[in-house]
């Protein structure tokens, strides 16, 4: 399993050879999937100045397509967990984030706990651009 400079070294690789955003994006998930096997994602672009999530690149088992707009709002209205607060922070999981309970969160009450989700993890990367 590649340390975590290796893995950032490989992200900067993929950066420095101006790849389109979604295949920047896949190269990155690949890279962290044989670090860290995950079933699902989520890699959203974000707006610089309003830190709305654009652009979406994500594999979702699970949620049924009529329960994605619940999911997305959920997603915004909850404090907890969100990309635009991880900013600074190296990645965190749900629980971590909520000593274990992870009925604080919006998306874990409305959507995650049906599905069966125990944990998720979530990074945000920023730039001299924003997040």
């Amino acid at each position: 399993m590649p340390s975590a400079r290796e893995l950032a070294d490989r992200v900067e690789r993929h950066d420095r050879d101006r790849y389109i955003a979604k295949r920047f994006r896949e190269l990155v998930l690949a890279d962290l999937r044989r670090a860290l096997p995950f079933d699902g994602y989520v890699f959203a672009l974000t707006d610089p100045v309003t830190r709305v999530a654009t652009s979406p690149l994500a594999d979702m088992p699970g949620p049924p397509w009529p329960r994605l707009p619940e999911l997305i709002r959920a997603r915004y209205l909850t404090p907890i967990h969100r990309w635009d607060r991880l900013l600074g922070l190296s990645g965190r999981s749900l629980l971590e984030l909520t000593a274990g309970d992870p009925t604080r969160s919006l998306v874990w009450q409305q959507v995650h706990r049906d599905l069966g989700v125990l944990d998720t993890a979530a990074v945000a990367f920023a730039d001299r651009y924003g997040c």
